[in-house]
């Protein structure tokens, strides 16, 4: 064979590999994005905090992370904002059932009472006798004080310097800063373990952060307790200011939710009633003004069933709080979506604006509950002029907002699991915590749906 023949056939052979290397890259990556569409429909709950979000599938295998990974909490490896990403959990056995993510940690915790943390342990977090160490990916925390009362963990919640858990028997378990008596123990001494703290608790929130330190629980009995910093009245107790180091009883029984933010508590009642107490601060107690305290329970069901839309009074029965920060969102027996509280002009937090901006509330804030699918002008406020935008459904390829699987609020958003289980975002994602890398255009102002698939595997 002439010199010039081989490497001609050499030619050949290299080219042919290329294409079948080609060939199989395509295969790959169209199987991949096959693949990735089941994770929409497989949406099951989300926790936020101020920028982050946790997303769990159904399958209670998959988690999903986004937002400001400063001090680790998204457990993806590497610090920096990031946008929806699968966690790796190939250490977590069983099935995932509960999940919390703060602004330094995330917790989960498996249906074998197995506790998993990330982030921080700046203030003794991991429970594990320190306050040193900051860990990128998931890790086993140390429950043997659980395990030895013959119950296991059922329920996680992540502050940024707390965690607390929730065992079995309904006993509450905490670990970390306790500088303002936020673990309810009668003093402010931190812990670097796991400590009892009551019993009977079915939820346990707590706004642990460089602004307020505060817990609130809700028992078995319906009873709702406070602990922690006092600022804006927040305890419903009647006074401002203090701090509250031992369990104090909120004075509303026969509660089956609660929501408790960095200015406020809300309550919503078996019967119904949807009452709040602390600072309504952004106009989200749905009053028509905003900034006031109110250190006793407000009944907003009652001044709301009093408002009228063109003559009529309208009936408003709360079916369930929706978790959220700087807003307040609530469905209706309906299954309907309502919402006031911090709504900025640039993003539009709320899916919902209209033209005309009230002082009363601050200027970009709303301070009436409107419905965030069909907003409408009520009799006390007639002077809104027209929407500049809402949440249209039917031209948003049938998605319905009404009657979510799950929902919470972040910072200055929100984002919404649909009856469908696929994600739905509104609002700024200023860390990514929406599952968009900040910029000037990613801002939704009215729900549309995310694609998880997109960012786990073409990252963008």
């Amino acid at each position: 064979m002439s010199k010039k023949i081989k490497n001609f056939s050499i030619k050949i052979v290299k080219v042919l590999v290329a294409l079948i290397l080609i060939g199989q890259l395509s295969n790959f990556n169209s199987t991949e994005v096959a693949a990735t569409k089941e994770y929409i429909s497989e949406v099951d709950s989300i926790s936020s905090a101020r920028y982050q979000t946790l997303v769990i599938a159904n399958d209670g295998k998959k988690v999903f992370t986004a937002g400001n990974n400063a001090l680790n909490a998204l457990a993806q490896g590497s610090t920096g904002n990031k946008a929806f990403k699968e966690v790796d959990t190939s250490m977590i056995a069983g099935k995932i059932i509960d999940g919390s993510v703060s602004e330094s940690n995330s917790l989960v915790v498996n249906d074998r009472g197995e506790v998993y943390i990330s982030g921080a342990n700046n203030s003794g977090q991991y429970a594990n006798g320190g306050t040193s160490g900051s860990k990128s990916t998931y890790v086993q925390l140390n429950t043997s004080v659980i395990e030895a009362t013959g119950a296991k963990a059922v329920k996680v919640a992540a502050g940024m310097h707390v965690t607390y858990i929730i065992d079995s028997n309904g006993v509450l378990w905490g670990t970390g800063r306790n500088n303002y008596g936020q673990l309810g123990r009668g003093n402010t001494t931190n812990s670097n373990v796991l400590v009892y703290l009551t019993e009977g608790v079915i939820d346990v929130q707590t706004t642990d952060n460089n602004d307020r330190y505060m817990t609130a629980l809700l028992k078995m009995d319906g009873s709702v307790w406070f602990a922690g910093q006092d600022t804006y009245g927040v305890s419903g107790k009647g006074t401002i200011g203090g701090n509250r180091t031992t369990w104090l009883k909120y004075p509303i029984a026969n509660v089956k939710q609660i929501n408790l933010t960095t200015f406020s508590l809300m309550v919503l009642t078996n019967t119904g009633e949807l009452l709040v107490s602390g600072r309504n601060e952004w106009g989200h107690f749905g009053l028509g003004f905003g900034t006031n305290n109110y250190p006793t329970p407000q009944n907003i069901s009652a001044t709301l069933r009093s408002a009228t839309i063109n003559g009529s009074t309208r009936s408003w029965n709360v079916k369930r709080i929706l978790p959220s920060q700087t807003a307040a969102w609530v469905e209706l027996d309906d299954g309907t979506v309502w919402a006031a509280g911090t709504n900025d002009g640039s993003w539009g937090d709320l899916g919902y604006r209209f033209n005309t901006r009230t002082t009363a509330c601050g200027i970009d804030n709303e301070c009436w509950y409107h419905q965030v699918s069909n907003p409408v002008k009520w009799d006390q406020e007639p002077n809104r002029g027209a929407l500049i935008y809402k949440s249209d459904i039917e031209s948003t390829g049938g998605i319905d907002i009404q009657s979510p699987t799950s929902f919470s609020g972040t910072w200055q958003g929100g984002i919404m699991v649909d009856k469908n289980r696929e994600l739905l975002i509104v609002g700024n994602s200023v860390y990514g915590e929406l599952g968009q890398t900040y910029s000037v255009t990613p801002r939704a102002t009215l729900f549309k749906p995310i694609k998880i698939s997109r960012y786990i595997f073409n990252p963008k």
